[in-house]
């Protein structure tokens, strides 16, 4: 299990105030590529996507995809750092603080 995710098990929508996560399963035409989760935003103008490529190397493993069709790559590890530290609250109020700083 990866830092948690299998908590997710069989839900198909989680919800928050401002965000709606859709759980879906492999992305077609794929068998490398799985789809993860999509993260759902009150817009439509499209939504950043997590995936698991099989196929990559461990250090490239987790794809990480936004609306205007970039992606990042990472490792397993990495991911699991940045959702410890949402978790946590830190990026939360790390940006809170730059926002307010107009920075």
């Amino acid at each position: 299990m990866v830092g948690g995710f299998g908590r997710l098990g069989g839900l198909d929508r989680l919800h928050s105030d401002d965000l709606t996560v859709v759980v879906r399963g492999a992305m077609s035409g794929s068998d490398a590529l799985n789809r993860v989760i999509t993260f759902c935003g009150k817009c439509s103008c499209g939504c950043p996507e997590l995936y698991i490529d099989h196929d990559a190397a461990a250090d490239r493993r987790v794809v990480l995809t936004d609306d205007f069709g970039q992606r990042i790559q990472m490792s397993i590890e990495q991911l699991e750092v940045i959702v410890d530290e949402a978790r946590a609250g830190r990026i939360s109020s790390l940006v809170a603080a730059e926002l307010a700083a107009g920075g």
